[in-house]
C-alpha cells in the first residue's frame, strides 16, 4: 500500500466525538503526496472512524476522498 505513493505530508486537522456514542471518534487528516506509478500529485482529505470498546480499539475504518481535478 505505501509503495503506491510517496507522502509529502499528513496532518491531523480535526477530531469529532459522536454525541450519541462517546466510544466513536472521527479523525480528519489532510494528506498530500505523489502517486509513484504516474508522478501525479494529490491533495486530499482522509477521515478515519475509530471505535472503542472497554477502553480498547475495536476497529478503524478509513475513508479517502480525492478532490476532483
Amino acid at each position: 500500500y505505501w509503495a503506491a505513493y510517496t507522502s509529502d505530508g499528513l496532518d491531523q486537522t480535526n477530531t469529532y466525538v459522536s454525541v450519541s456514542n462517546p466510544d466513536i471518534l472521527i479523525l480528519e487528516f489532510h494528506s498530500r503526496g505523489t502517486f509513484n506509478s504516474t508522478g501525479r500529485k494529490f491533495d486530499t482529505t482522509i477521515l478515519e472512524k475509530w471505535e472503542f470498546r472497554n477502553g480498547k480499539i475495536l476497529r478503524i475504518a478509513p475513508h479517502w476522498f480525492e478532490k476532483p481535478q
